[in-house]
């Protein structure tokens, strides 16, 4: 069975906005204790979704 990875469900969640969804994305990154190269992984990843600052904003709460 197919599952995604944490960071595409962070963007996935972001990407939608929504408070629950937002709150879903701070549990995961919280759960995860992401890497320096992960974080910075996201945020690349975020930026080409058009969602950068946003994931910068949810990192900085958990660094």
């Amino acid at each position: 069975m197919p599952v995604v990875n944490w960071q595409a469900l962070v963007l996935l969640k972001v990407y939608a906005g929504g408070p629950i969804d937002l709150r879903d994305a701070r549990s995961i990154v919280a759960v995860q204790q992401p890497s320096p190269a992960d974080r910075e992984n996201l945020i690349a990843q975020a930026e080409a979704l058009g969602v950068g600052q946003e994931v910068r904003t949810l990192l900085d709460l958990h660094s």
